[in-house]
């Protein structure tokens, strides 16, 4: 049953992924890989707000730890696609670009998980 659970969620985030990076490549242009960095934003948040409000009393095999924390949130961010479009950076010794793609993805990614978690705990009180 998890492995469905698993998939469903997997199925669901990488769906969510791809229109959510496709609409804000549209919206601002290829100039900057602007779509990766908001799902892994959006995922970085949802996933800290999760694990503040009530996956973290669960253990590691509940259904639904499963299903956000590593199928949903796991197939919606993407650190496959930061990774590559940061090398295309450095191939085309755009080295800056480079730079601000890591640092932007992993301290905004960092801050949005810390608030969604943040949020979650003073929803719970």
């Amino acid at each position: 049953m998890s492995y469905i659970i698993l998939a469903i969620g997997g199925a669901l985030g990488a769906i969510l992924r791809y229109l959510v990076s496709i609409y804000f490549s549209k919206l601002f242009g290829n100039y900057f890989p602007i779509g990766t960095l908001i799902v892994n934003i959006i995922g970085s948040f949802i996933l800290g707000f999760f694990m503040g409000l009530i996956l973290e009393k669960l253990p590691p095999t509940s259904l639904r730890k499963i299903f956000i924390a590593i199928g949903f949130s796991g197939s919606f961010t993407t650190m496959s696609s930061l990774s590559y479009e940061t090398l295309v950076f450095i191939i085309k010794k755009q080295y800056f670009k480079a730079g601000i793609n890591v640092f932007l993805n992993i301290s905004l990614c960092l801050i949005s998980t810390f608030i969604g978690y943040l949020l979650a705990k003073k929803i719970k009180g």
